[in-house]
């Protein structure tokens, strides 16, 4: 993760992370330039493999095919589904007692991906990724 556009401790908040998991977050900069993710991806199937500084987790995920139980990158068991129009994947995911997140959408602009979530707040933030 390369830079951040918007604000990622709300996001956090929305996602009910713990202030002492946002606190720690924030102090190592929310993980820019030590957040990684690796996708491949067979037609509608999808391996997400999510890398930062506290926690590496593996989502996989087919598109198109309804909820999905994978691993989040809390590492904890979520439901995920994926929609894929060729342009954008975008993921609504929830944990399994319903509790469910703000949908994400994935994109490629220039030479980067971009994770775009909306906030609770009205805003959008957007995490960037540099292909390496």
């Amino acid at each position: 993760m390369t830079h951040v556009d918007g604000d990622l401790g709300q996001l956090m908040v929305d996602a009910s992370v713990s202030w002492a998991l946002r606190r720690m977050a924030k102090s190592m900069n929310y993980g820019l330039g030590h957040t990684f993710q690796e996708i491949k991806q067979n037609g509608d199937h999808f391996i997400v493999a999510h890398s930062s500084p506290v926690k590496s987790t593996t989502m996989e995920f087919s598109a198109d095919a309804g909820y999905q139980e994978t691993v989040g990158v809390d590492g904890l068991p979520v439901l995920v589904n994926a929609q894929w129009d060729c342009l954008h994947l975008t993921m609504q995911s929830k944990k399994p007692d319903g509790r469910s997140f703000a949908p994400t959408r994935r994109y490629i602009q220039g030479d980067e991906m971009v994770i775009e979530a909306p906030l609770s707040t009205g805003a959008t933030v957007k995490r960037f990724f540099k292909k390496q």
